[in-house]
């Protein structure tokens, strides 16, 4: 089954080419097609034996607009290149690759997304369910979804408008929205609010605006939030403020300031790269080329950590809505982002653990991507969800609807299941407690809840490492008892049943987090040191260093000699 969306004119012809696993053509067929335009045209056919892959081509009379096709399931590839009347698409076995699941109809466009330690879903919008501006610009319209039932609970915040906020994640759970307001004209840039799990309530306000601000906790639970727009305040004066909240109340940090060392490239204070570092420091990788540390004490310092283009990188450029990720103890992993008026498939390293950062280039993408999200699984594998190749917002004509999974010890990419919908600007995704993955939203418009690009919707991505090679799913092990609370340097038993429970491979705590426009600063992960007891008894070590392993709730995942993860228990560190 094949449907695939025109914009701006008809298919006249489609070819449905049959391979085998060598790439081989077993049969072609060539179906004349009656579409007019904007609307989905639909195929079924018949695969002969053998079948491994398939090509559909698709004509039109004039320039092709390709928006998605959806091949087996979900499993296809983007159209590759061709002429300008052809696009292809290419069915990925399921087998390896994973599994997306049904689209999941939501109660709003999840633009915002928090994980909450019970294991639920925190996500908003705008001041509608698919709009940023609305009747109330004060509004936020909210939702928690349950993957256990798939049922929403409605938890909007009527005094704040947070679209576009800052995002974070404190100590026992709590989630900080800084600033944000999109588009209202108001003071929703200063506001910040924090959820607890039931309910919103305010905070004071920050100091300075900051809309498309980053948020970064630190270990002692304090929060820095940094640049951002002045939502058209002070007649649409750019913020390179940073304030500072810690023990209930904020401070303008007047000693850090990134005016004129973040320029050059398009709203260049949206969103900046911001992480905290193994020294307790805030380490700014970009957008840009310029790096930073950020001290936090007193007024703020700033100290200048030379470019990305430095240890033998000549060709790093302005990664607008890239994604910025710490995958390891001090590692920071860029992807992706608008290189001039394209995406980029590129990807860096930029190790922070030494006084002086090194940047190391990573193996290219398998498809260039901007607006996409980046996520950890419990193997210590990379995936990469969703974007376009064009870089422009809300432009579907480019999507990537295939994910793609990096592998850190061979410094590889492979391309993975493909999702049914397009997941580019305003669309957010984070880790299920299951090891699966969530992706929702997209689209957004300001004014117009009917744009074709708005996805008020959601899918779960069921990563290759959850099935047998013949494409069953696998047995899984089980964490049977385990401590809800553990401090720093603290050795603590895990029991495993199930799956290859007497010879585990790797305990990995993967921290609960927070993501919107491609940001997310809470994600990162540990693999334990441990010690194998017998009978399936496991005896683990937690980090010592809280600028590494942040205060907070964490997904301790156990996987077996097969890289098959368990479901995680969640664990909270402290102090």
């Amino acid at each position: 089954s094949c449907q695939a969306k025109r914009s701006n004119s008809n298919w006249t012809s489609m070819t449905l080419n049959y391979l085998n696993s060598s790439f081989a053509s077993l049969a072609s067929e060539l179906t004349p097609i009656t579409s007019t335009g904007y609307q989905n045209y639909s195929a079924t056919a018949t695969a002969p034996a053998n079948t491994r892959y398939a090509v559909v081509t698709l004509y039109s009379e004039s320039t092709a607009h390709f928006d998605n096709c959806v091949l087996g399931g979900g499993n296809v590839a983007p159209p590759p290149p061709s002429n300008p009347t052809v696009q292809e698409s290419v069915i990925i076995p399921s087998s390896g690759n994973g599994l997306w699941g049904a689209v999941q109809q939501w109660p709003v466009t999840a633009t915002h997304m928090a994980n909450l330690p019970d294991g639920r879903i925190l996500a908003w919008a705008g001041a509608t369910e698919d709009t940023i501006r609305g009747p109330n610009n004060n509004y936020t319209q909210g939702t928690i979804y349950n993957p256990n039932n798939s049922t929403f609970q409605e938890v909007d915040n009527p005094t704040h408008a947070m679209f576009c906020a800052g995002i974070s994640i404190l100590s026992d759970g709590t989630v900080f929205a800084a600033g944000g307001g999109g588009q209202t004209y108001n003071n929703n840039s200063k506001k910040v609010s924090i959820f607890n799990g039931n309910s919103w309530s305010r905070l004071a306000d920050m100091p300075n605006f900051h809309w498309y601000g980053t948020a970064v906790v630190d270990a002692n639970d304090d929060v820095l939030v940094s640049i951002g727009q002045g939502a058209n305040i002070n007649n649409g004066t750019d913020t390179y403020a940073t304030d500072f909240y810690s023990n209930g109340a904020w401070n303008d940090l007047t000693g850090v300031s990134l005016e004129g060392v973040d320029s050059g490239g398009f709203a260049p204070f949206n969103y900046p790269y911001m992480h905290l570092s193994p020294r307790g420091t805030v380490f700014h990788s970009g957008r840009n080329l310029p790096m930073h540390e950020i001290t936090t004490t007193g007024n703020g310092s700033v100290v200048s950590k030379g470019s990305r283009n430095q240890d033998g990188i000549t060709d790093e450029f302005y990664r607008r809505y890239g994604t910025a990720v710490m995958i390891d103890e001090g590692k920071i992993m860029i992807t992706g982002g608008t290189a001039g008026d394209r995406s980029s498939n590129t990807s860096v390293l930029i190790d922070i653990n030494g006084t002086n950062p090194v940047v190391t280039r990573l193996a290219n993408m398998q498809f260039a991507r901007t607006h996409h999200n980046t996520h950890i699984l419990p193997n210590g594998e990379i995936l990469v969800v969703g974007g376009n190749r064009s870089g422009i917002i809300y432009d579907e004509s480019t999507t990537n609807v295939v994910s793609e999974i990096y592998n850190p010890a061979t410094d590889t990419w492979r391309s993975v299941a493909a999702m049914s919908v397009p997941r580019d600007y305003h669309s957010s995704g984070l880790l299920l407690r299951d090891g699966r993955i969530l992706a929702a939203g997209g689209g957004l418009d300001v004014d117009d809840p009917e744009a074709f690009y708005n996805h008020r919707d959601a899918e779960i991505y069921e990563p290759p490492y959850l099935f047998n090679a013949n494409g069953t799913r696998a047995a899984r092990p089980i964490i049977n008892s385990v401590p809800t609370n553990i401090g720093y340097g603290q050795t603590f038993n895990v029991n495993i049943t199930g799956s290859g429970a007497s010879d585990m491979k790797r305990f990995s705590m993967i921290r609960l987090s927070s993501a919107t426009h491609s940001m997310n600063t809470d994600l990162r992960q540990d693999a334990l040191n441990f010690t194998n007891l017998g009978n399936g008894n496991y005896q683990l070590t937690s980090h010592t260093n809280p600028n590494v392993v942040v205060p907070g709730y964490y997904f301790l995942f156990a996987s077996n000699s097969s890289g098959v993860p368990s479901a995680a228990k969640v664990i909270q560190i402290t102090r």
